[in-house]
């Protein structure tokens, strides 16, 4: 995935796009984020698609090789429920990015996430993502929009 700042989206089109996009996830939910100034310049965001686990805790212990029978821990757990929701994320990221004609988002995500996505995001998907270590996810749209990372980022 890509660092740094890249200029806003094109539509499939090719025509100059004015909104910003954004995915914010963290290791339980995904969305997917339109922003854009309103004529006045304040932020303003839209929430397009959004995504959760199905990653069941409980369902996915590994075995512990030092007790047989018993699990390995929640540290392990913590590991499945990151990969499982990555391989969720992958797919379903690629899907509404093509189907909004996205060609440029920014990704923020807490360190570990941004990792474990690397992992199962193809190329071509990743081009597209500039990645923001930063944990976003539970705040409210009001709340995002007024996040100056977020702000910094929309078309002016």
């Amino acid at each position: 995935m890509a660092d740094g700042l890249a200029p806003a989206g094109l539509y499939c089109s090719g025509m100059p796009d004015s909104h910003r996009w954004f995915v914010v996830l963290d290791s339980m939910k995904a969305r997917l984020v339109r922003g854009s100034r309103t004529a006045k310049g304040s932020p303003h965001l839209d929430e397009m698609a959004s995504l959760a686990t199905t990653f069941v805790a409980g369902e996915h212990h590994r075995p512990d090789r030092l007790a047989p029978g018993r699990s390995a821990g929640t540290s392990h757990e913590h590991e499945e429920a990151l990969a499982h929701f990555a391989r969720e994320v992958a797919p379903w990221l690629q899907k509404e990015l093509t189907t909004h004609g996205v060609a440029s988002c920014a990704l923020f995500a807490p360190t570990h996430m941004i990792g474990a996505l690397r992992k199962v995001i193809a190329k071509p998907l990743a081009a597209k993502l500039q990645e923001h270590p930063l944990e976003l996810a539970n705040l409210a749209l009001a709340q995002l929009a007024a996040h100056p990372r977020i702000q910094e980022l929309l078309v002016k």
